[in-house]
């Protein structure tokens, strides 16, 4: 008697085993019937291209931002050359008229 229930309790073990097994290959199998692997992966492709995308788009603007950043420069270059010509004109004139 000792020996049966040591059998039927194996057996349930074996079984609760069987039948998480059996619901994993149901599982597996309804997810790739479904093509959930196929549409993760359009999903995550159509994610990497916005994101490179986005990176195009950010080098543009980095560019873009750069060229206006150096003609800025040279604008305020030329306005601090242009202002030391003009406040050397006006010292050369000023001590003209003093002397």
């Amino acid at each position: 008697m000792i020996y049966q229930e040591e059998v039927e309790i194996n057996i349930m073990a074996i079984d609760a085993t069987f039948w998480v097994a059996v619901s994993f290959v149901i599982f597996f199998g309804a997810l790739i019937y479904l093509k959930i692997p196929q549409k993760v992966t359009e999903m995550l492709d159509k994610m990497i291209s916005d994101i490179k995308n986005e990176i195009d788009e950010s080098e543009k603007l980095r560019t873009e931002a750069k060229t206006l950043l150096d003609n800025a420069q040279n604008k305020l270059d030329t306005a601090q050359t242009v202002s030391n010509e003009i406040l050397d004109e006006a010292k050369k004139r000023f001590r003209q008229i003093n002397n």
